[in-house]
Parts: C-alpha cells; structure tokens; sequence
C-alpha cells in the first residue's frame, strides 16, 4: 500500500486535526514531539514504523509549518541523531523547492560541525519509499546546484558521491520509474 495512502487513512482513524492556523509550535512543544517518538522508535531500524505513532504523523502532515523549528532541532548539537533522522523523516512531504533548501541547510549545518557527517550522509538520501523528489527533478536547476554541493563536499561518503553522479546522469529517475511501474514504490504526484 502507499506510504501516502497509509498516512492519510491513520490521519482520517485517528482524526488528527490538521491545524488550520499558520501558527508553527513553539520550539519547545516541537522538541518535545520529537522526544515522544523518540522513545517509541528508539533506534530507527525500522523508519516505516514513524508512520503508526500519531505524533509523527501531525509532524509529517504538515511539514512547512513546522520547518523553522525542525532546522532549529537539527541544527541543536544537544539533540541526539536518532531525534535528528525523526524530523528528517517528517519533512519528506516539503514542495521540491522547500525540500532543497532544507538539504542545503543540512550541508551547511555539518560544516560547521553541529551534525554529524554519518547523520548528513544517512539524511541526504533518505529512502526511496520516503522521496524520490531529487532523483525525479534533476533537470531543474536548483536541484543540479545541490547535487554537484554534495559531490564536491569532504562530508559526502564515496558511495553517495557515486550515487549522486547517477542521479545527475539521469539513470536514477529511470530506475524510479521503472520500480513504480513494476509497483516496487508508490508513484508519487508530489514529484
């Protein structure tokens, strides 16, 4: 089933509220969102099982408006990875231009050495089944001058690089295409 689909229906179950004011939660309530699925995921083997914890959702459902306070989490030497890779996971959602911003964001953040580069390589590349949005767009410009950032950074891992070099190649959206096709990953209007 869609990873979309399944959040949507536990969104509906649930009935979670989306807040309709364009109020984001102060820092404080946000570190503490985080905290709370923290402690019922642990250690993230499995990252699909963010989308059964009703706290995850509200975060995931609504990733703008909750987008300074996530880069305030990250950017926080005193969270741990695990909470980090958490808000990674939630901000999948953001539109492709909000979505490189934040990547660029997350580049700039371990230079100077307030996330770690296992973390920064571990959160550039999230997935398929989360995001395919870098892969599908890297015809756009934006998305081009990220992928070569990442390629000339001494904080990207080798096989990153490697990876990277074939998403600017092209070879990585076809092979999106091919695994959505044969039903391997949800197709993704978001893309």
């Amino acid at each position: 089933m869609k990873m979309t689909h399944i959040i949507l229906a536990m969104f509906l179950v649930m009935g979670l509220e989306a807040s309709a004011d364009s109020q984001s939660e102060s820092y404080s309530k946000y570190q503490q969102c985080v905290e709370s699925i923290h402690r019922q995921v642990v250690d993230l083997t499995a990252a699909d099982d963010l989308v059964r914890i009703t706290n995850f959702i509200r975060l995931y459902l609504r990733p703008n408006l909750n987008l300074t306070n996530a880069l305030r989490y990250i950017d926080d030497p005193t969270n741990d990875d695990v909470g980090k890779m958490i808000v990674v996971y939630s901000l999948q959602g953001l539109s492709l231009n909000d979505y490189v911003d934040y990547e660029k964001n997350l580049l700039y953040f371990a230079r100077d050495g307030r996330l770690s580069k296992s973390t920064l390589n571990e959160a550039i590349l999230p997935a398929l089944d989360w995001s395919t949005k870098i892969q599908v767009n890297f015809e756009r410009p934006n998305v081009r001058s990220l992928l070569k950032a990442f390629i000339n950074s001494d904080l990207v891992t080798a096989e990153n690089k490697q990876y990277f070099r074939e998403v600017l190649s092209g070879q990585a959206k076809k092979d999106v295409i091919e695994l959505e096709g044969d039903g391997l990953l949800p197709k993704r209007s978001d893309n």
